[in-house]
């Protein structure tokens, strides 16, 4: 008889298979430590407002609510925890897969904001499928189904549709208010602020498609800036931005809960505790001068997230349906800002300014172009261990109380 073989992979659903659960084995481990006294527990008992620490009883939680994490949670100093936003190396990681190259948090409200990048941090084409809506893909396959009817291959009319111009940002932004009031979230109204130096400014405006062209503000200072809005979608002429994950949970394409109000527009509402994470794409410049993330990052000052909160007796039915002006007046008004720290960009891309594109790949994306290794269960969730806790948590010992494997497993190999 014939065995079943499992379907062949490739190296990049090896690849991705290889994040996610080290990612899941990494949340799994850190929502087991108490955040006070460093001890593990089965059964620990969370922040419900921020949900980034664990605490294994109530006594460790009130004398860490003593220490530090009252403030802490005040200035959204920690991300909540989960899978989908992870801001500490993981396994053969030298970097985290979500690095936070912006911050920022007004009224309650918090914004963490990364880049999902690529293997070669290039940015990316409007053609392309990368972070785009169901809905977007949708309209991209009748079109090139009908071109292929018509008997020929589809060619757009705009060479720029091709060049490597888009940024795509992965933004989480949590409610932590302690009014109880919920907030809602205008995703698609956020924009981007340049540097004001000539050479920035020059870079992020060459031959913007008028859609996407930026405006020019002046600030207090009499200093110029390129304003962004988000990039409209070449195919269904949509912002281009997808909700990917709603409290911890990825989202369905065609369900949504109803605190979504509407996905294409990422207009979410959020209550206290709860958090989003959205994808956001930027048009920077038409591919000539700015080709990679760390040059677009490079000539942007701030990113702005528009919130409204509280309510203010505004009916939730009605606020899918607000007018433009009133959106944008909320977004000036409202919106988080939160400044690119050059620093953080410089650290994480050096390998790629630096020209070794292959060492970008292998310390960013679980050994880049290379399948990973097969690797026993136990070694594989000690080496994750070993780049992203500390030197305590290191031994044979506290993998087995962890896992509850047992069998025994020396350093380098097994």
């Amino acid at each position: 008889m014939s065995q079943s073989r499992k379907p062949n992979m490739t190296r990049e659903q090896r690849r991705l298979q290889e994040a996610l659960r080290l990612q899941r084995r990494y949340k799994r481990a850190a929502s087991r430590r108490c955040t006070f006294c460093e001890e593990f527990n089965w059964n620990n008992r969370r922040c419900s407002l921020c949900k980034s620490v664990r605490y294994c009883d109530e006594e460790c939680q009130r004398a860490d609510y003593v220490a530090r994490h009252r403030q802490e949670c005040t200035d959204f100093t920690h991300p909540p925890l989960t899978a989908a936003f992870v801001t500490e190396p993981i396994g053969r990681l030298k970097h985290a897969p979500a690095t936070v190259f912006a911050h920022g948090h007004r009224d309650g409200v918090g914004c963490w904001i990364s880049v999902r990048g690529t293997k070669n941090a290039d940015l990316v084409e409007f053609a392309s499928l990368f972070s785009m809506r169901p809905s977007e893909e949708g309209v991209r396959r009748k079109t090139m189904l009908a071109a292929s009817f018509a008997g020929h291959h589809h060619e757009d009319d705009h060479s720029s549709w091709h060049a490597r111009r888009l940024l795509t940002l992965q933004v989480l932004v949590q409610n932590r208010r302690k009014d109880g009031q919920p907030v809602l979230v205008l995703a698609a109204l956020s924009q981007a602020l340049s540097l004001s130096d000539e050479t920035s400014l020059q870079g992020v405006m060459q031959k913007q498609r008028d859609v996407d062209a930026p405006s020019i503000f002046v600030d207090e200072d009499l200093r110029h800036h390129a304003v962004f809005k988000v990039a409209t979608s070449n195919w269904d002429e949509k912002p281009r931005i997808y909700i990917a994950n709603y409290d911890g949970a990825k989202l369905e394409l065609q369900r949504h809960p109803p605190s979504i109000l509407d996905a294409e527009r990422g207009f979410v509402v959020l209550n206290p505790g709860q958090f989003a994470i959205v994808y956001l794409q930027f048009c920077v410049g038409d591919g000539s001068v700015l080709t990679k993330e760390w040059q677009a990052l490079r000539c942007l000052e701030r990113i702005v997230l528009p919130c409204i909160s509280p309510w203010d007796g505004v009916d939730r039915d009605a606020a899918a349906s607000y007018d433009a002006d009133q959106l944008d007046a909320a977004a000036s008004s409202r919106g988080i800002a939160c400044a690119v720290d050059a620093e953080a960009v410089e650290d994480y891309y050096q390998d790629s300014i630096r020209g070794n594109e292959a060492a970008f790949a292998a310390n960013h994306y679980h050994g880049g172009d290379q399948a990973p290794e097969p690797v026993p269960v136990d070694a594989e969730a000690l080496r994750a261990l070993e780049q992203g806790f500390p030197k305590k948590w290191r031994s044979p010992e506290f993998l087995q109380k962890l896992f509850g494997r047992s069998g025994r497993y020396e350093n380098g190999g097994h």
